[in-house]
């Protein structure tokens, strides 16, 4: 398991790849992603921009401070203009706090 780490109240950016079986442009599909505890709890929905065709995912959020001190997960979902879902495998990210606060 890859864990990328964070400082608590920094913006949030990272890129995905999407994929699924005979796709090779993913105009069209909607994508979501979100971010939770490792028990499921809820903590931000990510803005999701599919930066080209062929599958990668742009996900940010402009400020993680609501965000836990621990690791988070969460995965992106794309679902083809047809409606078949796909959700690609989880990312992890370590929060952690910051001290200094001058």
């Amino acid at each position: 398991m890859s864990v990328s780490q964070l400082e608590q109240g920094a913006p949030f950016a990272t890129t995905q790849t999407i994929s699924a079986t005979g796709v090779s442009d993913f105009t069209g599909y909607t994508i979501t992603s979100q971010v939770r505890s490792m028990n499921g709890t809820w903590y931000s929905t990510l803005t999701a921009t599919l930066s080209d065709i062929a599958g990668t995912v742009a996900l940010s959020k402009a400020s993680t401070a609501d965000w836990p001190n621990e690791v988070l997960a969460g995965d992106v979902r794309f679902i083809s203009p047809s409606g078949t879902i796909n959700i690609t495998a989880p990312f992890y990210v370590e929060v952690k706090k910051t001290f200094t606060k001058v």
